[in-house]
């Protein structure tokens, strides 16, 4: 299984329609959505084939290439990775992608939060 969660926001102004019927192209048959609240366009999707399937380098590679100064990340988990019990995280800030470990999130401490 390959999961991922992304939630990218930026204060340019973009066309929302435009941005997450794109991301729904993109991401079919997972959910996502691009919205402007309160000044900024927040952008959000989610994915979990049973495979890495390509979606998600294409999404990012999407978002940055619009140049809106995005910035957020993305958690992902690829079950068939030595890492299969950690998240890892695409970091966006201002379009700039950096691939990094995260060092605490871990299935196990999720179950601990909600037990």
């Amino acid at each position: 299984m390959f999961e991922y969660h992304g939630w990218l926001s930026t204060f340019e102004t973009a066309d929302a329609g435009v941005i997450q019927s794109t991301l729904k192209e993109l991401n079919k048959p997972y959910p996502a959505s691009a919205e402007n609240v309160n000044g900024r366009l927040h952008v959000s999707f989610s994915g979990n084939p049973n495979r890495d399937m390509g979606q998600l380098k294409n999404i990012v590679s999407y978002l940055c290439g619009l140049k809106l100064k995005l910035s957020g990340c993305v958690y992902i988990n690829n079950a068939n990775s030595e890492r299969y019990n950690r998240f890892d995280i695409v970091k966006i800030i201002e379009d700039v992608v950096k691939e990094m470990e995260d060092q605490n999130f871990t299935f196990e401490e999720t179950r601990q939060l909600f037990e």
